[in-house]
């Protein structure tokens, strides 16, 4: 593995930072991609159940989506995010391994989420916006949640970057972990596994003294908010003209 390693680092360096940059992105974004295959397999195998007490005590609040949905804010956020040459290598490294042991996790040792709710109002802009979520995710890939672990992972990454966008991105990492429990998403076992998983990949690969921060630059923050401001628009677009065959 150190010599896989040392031949991929050596060929990288060949590359332009920016094309190295663009190539690291994409490539951890197919593996994430890897979910949607795992969630099919696992959505149809007998699994395990992580109920608390505490999941029936909450109550089911569709209006939760919104925050929900505000991972795919904060999941690119440390990419755009100036940073030098091994911090970026890094965090992406940390993306892969969070993602590899909670699929690992999801195959072997599947837990379900048997509280979403079967009947939603299509009607209903939030509980529309559940139901696409319910059409591309089975109730499967629960423990540890990945939505949790992402969203602290790459809130905790930027914080490292930038420590004014960090204190803006953590707190709303953690709201968004809470968000899962509103929508019968998760379980409450999800959401700490999921933190605990986000925080070791962040200590452990991330959270480098040696990785100097570089001077802020939030062009790509304003751009990934004016994105996120468009997902919204977007999925009001398709609700409001009826669109989707539900």
């Amino acid at each position: 593995m150190g010599i896989l390693l040392t031949k991929l680092r050596a060929r990288l360096d060949l590359l332009p930072e920016r094309q190295e940059r663009v190539l690291l992105g994409v490539a951890v974004g197919l593996f994430l991609c890897l979910y949607s295959p795992i969630n099919y397999l696992a959505g149809s195998w007998p699994a395990g159940s992580a109920e608390t007490p505490l999941d029936r005590a909450i109550p089911f609040a569709p209006q939760w989506v919104f925050i929900y949905a505000l991972l795919y804010l904060l999941l690119p956020l440390p990419l755009v995010l100036p940073s030098t040459r091994p911090a970026f290598r890094r965090i992406c490294a940390a993306f892969v391994l969070t993602s590899a042991v909670s699929f690992v996790v999801f195959l072997f040792f599947p837990v379900h989420m048997d509280l979403r709710p079967m009947e939603l109002d299509g009607g209903v802009f939030a509980e529309w916006m559940l139901k696409v979520i319910h059409q591309v995710d089975t109730p499967a890939n629960c423990l540890p949640s990945l939505h949790v672990s992402l969203s602290l992972l790459a809130a905790l990454s930027a914080w490292s970057l930038d420590r004014r966008v960090g204190r803006i991105a953590i707190p709303l990492a953690i709201v968004v972990a809470f968000s899962t429990l509103f929508v019968k998403q998760h379980w409450a076992w999800d959401v700490i596994s999921g933190w605990a998983l986000g925080l070791f990949s962040w200590a452990l690969l991330v959270r480098d003294p040696n990785n100097a921060r570089l001077a802020p630059g939030r062009r790509g923050v304003h751009c990934l908010l004016v994105g996120q401001v468009l997902l919204f628009l977007g999925a009001w677009g398709v609700f409001a003209l009826d669109l989707l065959p539900f």
